[in-house]
């Protein structure tokens, strides 16, 4: 998994962390650590508004991997950087069905089904689903500039990871929010 950094800055006052009291260490990582799951939270929810993400999907997959602790006052988030199958937006898995329809139904972004002709889904090594293409030598798809081989002009097709999607509500979304709400945690912990 890669980790994406998102800088808040601003703590000036908290530059010299060897000296700082134990009580103002203590609010500042608590400050961190709640500003820190809150961005998951605000990251999660606008990620799914692009990418029809299942929330259950996202909860195990962007994830706060780091959390302040001591005297690091710092947290990292992590999205899962491996690509997402297609067949985690088919909007039926039924493998046979698929077969009958000479196709599948795809919902990648929320509200808007295509039909992909020729795809189907297909049984994969650990008991999961996969969407698949057979290609004839010379066809390529378009949109596609790398696929995964799964045999002789048979491909598995994927769509965006969690980090890739992470990475573009990030900066959007949850970084200025991030900002002014670790400010004010910050201030409130300390009561100030």
């Amino acid at each position: 998994m890669d980790s994406y950094v998102v800088a808040v800055e601003g703590l000036s006052s908290l530059s010299d962390i060897q000296n700082l009291d134990e009580n103002i260490l203590l609010r500042a990582r608590q400050a961190i650590n709640r500003t820190t799951e809150r961005a998951r939270t605000r990251s999660d929810k606008e990620m799914r508004k692009q990418i029809a993400f299942p929330a259950r999907y996202l909860s195990s997959r962007l994830t706060v991997s780091k959390k302040a602790s001591g005297r690091n006052l710092q947290a990292v988030i992590t999205g899962r950087d491996r690509p997402t199958s297609l067949a985690r937006f088919a909007k039926n898995k039924d493998v046979s069905a698929a077969r009958r329809k000479g196709g599948v139904s795809v919902t990648v972004s929320p509200g808007q089904t295509r039909f992909m002709g020729g795809a189907f889904l297909m049984q994969l090594r650990g008991g999961n689903l996969g969407l698949a293409i057979r290609l004839k030598q010379g066809q390529s798809l378009r949109n596609k500039r790398k696929l995964a081989s799964a045999g002789k002009g048979l491909y598995i097709l994927y769509g965006p990871s969690v980090d890739q999607v992470f990475r573009s509500v990030a900066d959007e979304y949850a970084a200025p929010d991030a900002a002014d709400f670790l400010e004010r945690e910050f201030l409130r912990l300390m009561e100030l």
